[in-house]
């Protein structure tokens, strides 16, 4: 692991994005398509004290990476214990100057 980084928070999740589901056939349309599972981890750097999202798979490759900014909004719900009725947090990060991506966190 990064020695320059502090872990703030870990916890096994499962990350998702909102993204175009059949661009062929439904253009435009949009829905969850669910990625990668595993530990994610919050990370501060010691020294600038940025923090991002870390996540990687079993073999230690990187899965999601993105820094927390500024004015980032969190929205989320609490599970009820049932498997059926997980607890979930949504949030958006720039992909680029003029694009925003949409994320789920189960």
């Amino acid at each position: 692991e990064n020695k320059d980084e502090d872990v703030l928070f870990e916890v096994r999740a499962q990350y998702s994005k909102h993204v175009e589901i059949d661009p062929e056939d439904a253009p435009g349309k949009k829905g969850w398509k669910k990625f990668a599972k595993g530990p994610l981890r919050l990370q501060r750097h010691k020294e600038n004290g940025k923090c991002r999202m870390l996540m990687r798979d079993s073999i230690g490759k990187t899965m999601l990476n993105l820094s927390i900014t500024h004015g980032m909004k969190f929205n989320g719900r609490r599970g009820q214990g049932k498997a059926s009725d997980r607890g979930y947090i949504t949030f958006t990060s720039a992909k680029n100057e003029s694009e925003m991506e949409l994320y789920m966190l189960t």
